[in-house]
């Protein structure tokens, strides 16, 4: 009893720290050795759920509350391991990629059972603006070519820090952050810069600063050149707007976004036929064709041959390669698990239909589950901390339409993690309230009735 506010702080102080890392995990290496990767990551935070012990777990009243959407997650890794037996082709590549997903699921369940006091929950959210801010300042630095702050060898960067437009009329550097992959960072940016507006804006009611962290968030996003990362963000700002008033502010909420949508498609249009960054936006869709669409048809084939269990993990890239797909060379088949441009196709061909189908069903129930915070949070101060929660994880889902780097980098799957254990930690405690019971029985299986209107 004595310790517990210690524990506590030493928790709350972990949470902050680990927040505010993330950008930086598995960054950077030192003789050899990545700092931050997954491997520590999952040694430390063990080491620290052991310390805090039994004594300070039994704290947690809602500890026994067992979620629809943990069961369909650990499923999920369930078919991973599935996939990787009946695979055919065990590598250590596969068994890399496999383990990838193993440890963040026990990260997760940690890290679920240690979150449930709002201060620990608010750490998070503190260390997550930190390391936004921390982020972007790097990346304007990079941008206005400060040396000190490249952070990485020129070798060391993803091919897509650089953009070249149509014709050559322009080569700019798309600035990378502390990520080394100018679409990760954006990626980050997008996702982190909607939990920390909201909790600033809805939770902590600091509008000021909220709005500081949507401006630095904007620009970060822009110095990326990212498109789906800018529309995501912006996308779940208004979503989570639109959700939280009534119906005569919803109305013209609308109206004002229908104008705007009007008046920027055709300033926009007459700003593409004059600057070459901004045409990048105009070229989309010819992107997709000759791109993304073209790497999808191969992937489909490659499915085909492994309807239901997929290549089994790691092992994607070479049957692409075998497939057709020459664009990477023989170094990056052996050494990445592979992609295709787009997350949930990604987990089809790799994993298969039966995985997959556990995978959409296990997002089905988080976004539920978020939406039931949110609008709990709303109505009660108590659950106000799981407010940013919605908009963080339907962020997070729209980069994955054309973003896979949550196949293989553990910051953005950290991010996911983050969330799905503070979502855990809020929705047990929401579940014993009378709102709950009067909305959805004893079972979060069922809607509640005010998701039925929308």
């Amino acid at each position: 009893m004595i310790i517990m506010p210690f524990k506590l702080k030493l928790l709350n102080i972990f949470c902050f720290c680990f927040a505010a890392g993330i950008p930086f995990f598995d960054s950077f290496g030192i003789g050899g050795h990545r700092l931050g990767n997954l491997h520590q990551i999952t040694v430390v935070v063990l080491a620290l759920y052991l310390f805090l012990g039994t004594s300070f777990l039994k704290y947690n009243p809602w500890r026994s509350v067992k979620l629809t959407y943990v069961k369909y997650f650990l499923l999920f890794n369930a078919g991973i391991f599935a996939s990787f037996l009946l695979s055919g082709s065990i590598t250590s590549l596969s068994v890399q990629h496999m383990t990838f997903y193993f440890e963040l699921a026990f990260i997760y369940l940690l890290f679920s059972e240690v979150i449930f006091d709002s201060t620990t929950v608010r750490s998070f959210y503190y260390g997550l603006t930190l390391g936004l801010a921390l982020s972007v300042f790097i990346g304007v630095m990079q941008f206005l070519k400060v040396p000190a702050f490249n952070l990485f060898k020129d070798d060391e960067l993803n091919a897509n820090t650089s953009y070249v437009s149509e014709g050559d009329a322009v080569d700019v550097l798309r600035v990378w952050g502390p990520f080394g992959n100018a679409l990760s960072f954006s990626f980050y940016i997008s996702v982190a810069g909607m939990l920390s507006f909201y909790f600033f804006h809805k939770v902590k009611k600091q509008k000021f600063i909220a709005w500081c962290v949507f401006a630095m968030s904007v620009l970060g996003i822009c110095l990326t050149i990212s498109r789906m990362a800018l529309f995501a963000f912006v996308f779940c700002i208004a979503l989570v707007y639109y959700l939280s008033v009534d119906r005569r502010r919803r109305a013209r909420f609308l109206a004002v976004v229908v104008v705007l949508t009007i008046v920027g498609a055709l300033g926009l249009s007459a700003l593409t036929s004059e600057d070459p960054i901004l045409s990048r936006f105009a070229a989309s869709q010819d992107d997709f064709v000759t791109g993304r669409l073209a790497l999808w048809e191969v992937g489909y084939k490659v499915w085909l041959n492994n309807l239901f269990f997929g290549t089994g993990p790691g092992n994607l890239n070479e049957q692409l390669y075998d497939n057709g797909w020459r664009i990477v060379g023989k170094d990056i088949i052996e050494t990445t698990p592979g992609h295709v441009e787009n997350y949930y196709l990604t987990v089809l061909f790799t994993f298969g239909l039966v995985p997959f189908l556990i995978f959409a069903a296990y997002l089905t129930k988080l976004v539920q589950a978020c939406y039931r915070l949110l609008k709990a949070g709303l109505a009660d101060k108590n659950l106000a901390d799981g407010i940013p929660l919605l908009g963080g994880v339907v962020c997070l889902l729209l980069n994955n339409l054309i973003n896979p780097v949550m196949n293989s980098d553990i910051r953005i799957q950290l991010l996911m993690v983050l969330q799905m254990a503070i979502c855990t930690g809020m929705y047990r405690k929401y579940s014993t309230t009378p709102e709950y019971e009067s909305t959805s029985g004893s079972s979060d299986l069922s809607l509640p009735k005010v998701w039925r209107h929308i």
